[in-house]
């Protein structure tokens, strides 16, 4: 609201706020009222610092900017191009997963056709060997004639068309969560299990046994042992026991009797046979336990 005097000399009224303001007669009471309670003087400027994005004494030539955290890379996709932009999502979207599985593809395909050279060139070199005159048509190396004696053809060294590398480290990628984990490659696995090919030759049934017998031996073998006199137990909380009995000398006691007993499988048999009763009753009671109401609400 802007506050000018009806007498049109030039001078406009000062602020409301300022003391004594004589109202003007030419306005109501209730606008005057009114033009006072809606202004809003400036307020001073504050003693606190400001940030430093609008702190203009602040040089920001001297610092350089911090480099925005990025995930960890997973192995197998490509190298970004510009190692310097500034976001590097790019290297996590579905294009460059799909680039990624289509060069493993690639890999795969071109052993696979060098298993297959190999195997050709071998089988050629066999009949060579044994002396049999045939012509055969090989699509990749022509037409060759093996003769008994020795031949003026000049076998081709078979070599894939790119230079295999050796397979990396396997990785659960999830894009869309930004997981990342990896896991054990084959080498590592073959550490781990040295009797894997073994195991792929044998038949569905034979590895079925072997299972069933790796399971039932991993059951009667103990698993825990006590380090004070060499004890073994199959699970952890009977080696617990075996500790609080034996060597601490702990004793259990009952919370309806008061009684001590020695181990915490005799307080559970003593509170069985004897307290069943009283336990089933304050199972009941738990189950049908209201939560008073105080002033506060409705209590825990």
């Amino acid at each position: 609201m802007v506050h000018t005097n009806f007498f049109h000399d030039g001078d406009p009224l000062p602020p409301p706020h300022t003391h004594p303001v004589p109202p003007p007669k030419a306005l109501g009471f209730h606008l005057y009222a009114l033009a006072v309670c809606t202004y809003r003087p400036k307020p001073p400027p504050t003693l606190r610092p400001l940030p430093s994005g609008l702190d203009p004494s602040l040089n920001h030539t001297k610092w350089l900017p911090i480099p925005p955290l990025r995930p960890k890379r997973p192995p197998g996709l490509p190298p970004p191009p510009n190692p310097r932009h500034d976001s590097l999502r790019s290297e996590l979207d579905l294009k460059a997963i799909l680039q990624t599985i289509s060069r493993q593809l690639e890999k795969r395909l071109t052993r696979d056709e060098y298993v297959e050279l190999m195997k050709r060139k071998k089988k050629l070199e066999n009949a060579r060997a044994l002396g049999h005159t045939h012509i055969s048509h090989d699509p990749v190396l022509g037409e060759i004639t093996f003769l008994s004696a020795p031949s003026t053809v000049s076998y081709v060294q078979l070599q894939p068309a790119t230079i295999l590398e050796e397979p990396r480290e396997r990785a659960i990628v999830d894009v869309s969560r930004g997981i990342y984990r990896s896991f054990p490659g084959d080498a590592l696995l073959r550490q781990l299990l040295p009797h894997t090919t073994l195991e792929r030759s044998l038949s569905l049934s034979h590895l079925q046994s072997i299972d069933y017998m790796r399971s039932k031996l991993a059951k009667s073998l103990p698993l825990t042992a006590c380090a004070l006199c060499g004890w073994s137990v199959q699970y952890t909380p009977g080696l617990v026991d075996h500790v609080h009995d034996a060597h601490l000398g702990i004793t259990w006691k009952c919370d309806f009797c008061w009684m001590c007993l020695e181990s915490r499988h005799g307080l559970f048999m003593h509170v069985w046979k004897i307290h069943r009763d009283r336990v089933e009753e304050s199972e009941e009671r738990r189950k049908r336990r209201v939560a008073p109401f105080t002033e506060m609400g409705w209590s825990a």
